[in-house]
């Protein structure tokens, strides 16, 4: 679906601009490893709280 990998592209990116691995993302964002790399990969759709996560996450580390 273009949805998820337009969606998986942007976290990708974004991550990597913050300068955080997967590992480093999953652990503030509460989920396993595994399943930050299979959004990424688009193979995954991420849930409604765990989008939120991410989103605010990356709101509190760009705004540092």
């Amino acid at each position: 679906m273009a949805d998820r990998s337009s969606f998986a592209q942007w976290l990708k990116q974004r991550r990597k601009a913050l300068g955080l691995t997967q590992k480093e993302l999953a652990q503030q964002a509460g989920c396993a490893e595994i399943t930050l790399r299979k959004i990424e990969a688009g193979d995954l759709h991420p849930s409604a709280p765990l989008v939120a996560s991410m989103v605010a996450l990356f709101a509190s580390v760009e705004f540092m």
